[in-house]
């Protein structure tokens, strides 16, 4: 099964990866991702929890509407 394609988001998910990693460093961090319906919110979430998963199985993801 071929991964989807994602494009013209990379600096953005560099960034949650960043998040990320200084949360499991035990570092607080709070994220707002805003911007027009449409623009690609819940695609970017949905992109970068689905990367964050393979590289961490283990890694537990809760999102609230």
């Amino acid at each position: 099964m071929s991964e989807p394609t994602f494009v013209a988001r990379q600096q953005a998910l560099n960034q949650l990866n960043e998040f990320l990693g200084a949360a499991q460093a035990g570092e607080t961090r709070v994220c707002f991702i805003t911007g027009e319906a449409g623009a690609g919110k819940s695609a970017l979430l949905n992109e970068f929890i689905r990367r964050a998963q393979k590289a961490w199985p283990e890694l537990v993801v809760g999102l609230g509407g």
